[in-house]
């Protein structure tokens, strides 16, 4: 029976470390997902992950209580950043495109995050969830957790390294930005052009010119980009696992 008490409390903890990544505040594809199929799929992990756990790495019995409960859900919140980290970033950079290339005004409301977001954004969205399963970086994910539950315990104190959280922050607008640089360097250029043009021009109408050359050399700038997007979006995803263990 004492047992069977472990097992429970392991599970209900291994769950909430995987609740901000499956459940709340879920990474990437998951948000789609109806609620309640994250959750069985939540408490289906979180067994399972539990059948090969080993407790012996506390030495302890664990107990259910309200602050191991806390620990475990901060723990997956730090978890779920760099993939949090990782789509705010795109979706920045794809907001800066849509600004550049004149679709700021055509944005698109999204019912599951109930948040507007931009067409390019969500654009590139989509192509980090392309990149999340045919890279299986979804396997990669649950083995990672897996892998923290040995290197972080269940129930045991832990130390946040803030600056390794800056540091993913930071890499990962680093790493989206170089990704959007050539398409946002070619729109400004576009820009500096049209602005002689209508300087040394000034009896035309510029803006009527400029709008259809913008979206039509963005688009295919955009398409470009999506022919070497998969190794790059595979190196932040690269970088995320590897900063999980200098988090704590």
């Amino acid at each position: 029976m004492d047992g069977a008490n472990q097992f429970f409390v392991i599970s209900a903890l291994t769950f909430f470390r995987l609740l901000p990544i499956i459940v709340v505040a879920p990474v990437m594809m998951l948000r789609r997902v109806p609620v309640l199929v994250r959750i069985i799929l939540g408490i289906s992990v979180a067994i399972i992950m539990t059948t090969g756990y080993d407790n012996t790495i506390n030495n302890a019995k664990l107990t259910f209580s309200w602050a191991s409960l806390i620990s475990e859900f901060f723990i997956g919140m730090i978890l779920a950043f760099g993939f949090h980290a990782a789509q705010g970033s795109m979706q920045v950079m794809g907001h800066i495109i849509d600004q550049q290339v004149g679709f700021a005004a055509a944005s698109v409301f999204d019912p599951a995050s109930e948040q507007m977001h931009s067409l390019i954004g969500e654009l590139l969205t989509l192509m980090i969830l392309v990149t999340f399963l045919s890279l299986n970086i979804h396997h990669q994910l649950l083995i990672g957790i897996a892998s923290t539950l040995q290197a972080i315990p269940i129930g045991q104190p832990i130390n946040l390294n803030i600056e390794a959280l800056w540091q993913i922050l930071g890499t990962q607008f680093a790493l989206a930005f170089a990704l959007a640089c050539p398409v946002i360097l070619t729109v400004w250029l576009i820009d500096i052009v049209l602005a002689l043009a209508s300087r040394s021009m000034p009896q035309a109408n510029i803006y009527f010119v400029a709008m259809p050359v913008k979206i039509a050399l963005g688009l295919l700038l955009v398409v470009w980009l999506t022919s070497y997007v998969l190794p790059h979006l595979g190196h932040m995803f690269e970088t995320i696992f590897n900063s999980w263990l200098a988090l704590f």
